[in-house]
């Protein structure tokens, strides 16, 4: 069963975009996937929780593409804290030689 959509229009540029019935309660704004793109600059002064409730309409081959590259993005961020709280006392002690040899 299809999901009825409305169309609504970008909070930041405009663009009419579609927007899912259901989704409407909740959205406090909405943004076009261009305007998401660049929402270092669209989004800023909004707190996360204002963040929270905007509507992006995505499309889908683009959902499985960011969903990817936030999970890597997160996984590597996760990894580096670790490895880094684990080897940064050690690589403090160490000798400009012994972390030049280390490095390659």
């Amino acid at each position: 069963m299809d999901k009825k959509s409305v169309k609504v229009n970008c909070s930041f540029c405009g663009k009419e975009i579609e927007c899912p019935e259901d989704m409407l309660e909740g959205a406090e704004k909405h943004a076009c996937f261009e305007c998401f793109e660049d929402r270092e600059n669209k989004f800023e002064g909004m707190s996360e929780e204002e963040v929270g409730k905007i509507h992006v309409d995505m499309p889908l081959e683009e959902l499985s593409q960011k969903m990817a590259e936030d999970l890597a993005d997160e996984l590597v961020e996760q990894e580096f804290s670790e490895v880094w709280s684990e080897l940064k006392d050690e690589l403090k002690e160490s000798s400009k030689k012994e972390l030049a040899e280390e490095m390659f």
